[in-house]
Formats: C-alpha cells, sequence, structure tokens
C-alpha cells in the first residue's frame, strides 16, 4: 500500500512528482477537465468561488497534502484574478461590444491597489 502524504516537505515532494508522473502519463486525456462543472454560465463573481472549489476537489481528489492544496488553490486563485473573463461573456443580441463593456465592468475581477483586500475572506 502506498504510504500516505503528510503536511511535511517530503510529503509536498513525493506528491507533486507522483502527480506529475500521473499527469504526464494520461497527457492524451488532457482536454478533459476531471469532473464537469455544474453550471455553463457562471457569473465573475461565481468562478471566483468556483475556482476553489475546482481546485481542493480536484487536489482532494489527487491526495494532496491539506496544506499543499490549500497553497495551490491559494495560486489558483491569486492567478484566475489577473485573467480578464469578460471575452468568454455571451453578449446579448443586438447589443454592441461598447455596451457591454459598460454593463460588465462591475463584474470585473478586482485587484486591490495595495495588494490586500480586506474585505476578501480568503486574504491572509
Amino acid at each position: 500500500m502506498e504510504e500516505p502524504f503528510t503536511n511535511d516537505r517530503e510529503s509536498f515532494q513525493r506528491f507533486l512528482a507522483a502527480f506529475c508522473k500521473r499527469i504526464n502519463d494520461n497527457e492524451d486525456d488532457s482536454d478533459f477537465l476531471p469532473f464537469r462543472p455544474p453550471n455553463r454560465h457562471l457569473t465573475l463573481e461565481e468562478l471566483q468561488g468556483e475556482c476553489f472549489d475546482w481546485s481542493l476537489r480536484y487536489l482532494g481528489l489527487q491526495k494532496c497534502p491539506p496544506t499543499l492544496a490549500a497553497a495551490i488553490t491559494r495560486e489558483v486563485y491569486e492567478q484566475a484574478k489577473k485573467i480578464d473573463f469578460r471575452e468568454f461573456e455571451e453578449r446579448p443580441e443586438g447589443s454592441n461590444e461598447v455596451e457591454a463593456k459598460e454593463e460588465n465592468s462591475s463584474n470585473e475581477i478586482q485587484r486591490p491597489e495595495s495588494g490586500r483586500d480586506s474585505s476578501d475572506p480568503f486574504m491572509s
């Protein structure tokens, strides 16, 4: 039986090596999500929460040590905040791009100016 991963550096390295090997061995499956999103249509705010949920769920299924899973999920969240997802939004028929940009500007993923947002419950 495989030794379980614990919350120490050696376990993190073993997990990452095993994970990378598993992913590389299954390269032909790389176009598929490991699970199906419950809804095709998400607001930008929902996308942030789903990003946390998907990351933690996927890493949990991979038996990732909890502390490492939290760190990876945090980095996924930070990277997702940098992406402008507006280009993926469906536009209502008949609206032009300028109207859609104005309408969707309130949905943009906000990045705090100071680098930390005290209202963000996931920022430590």
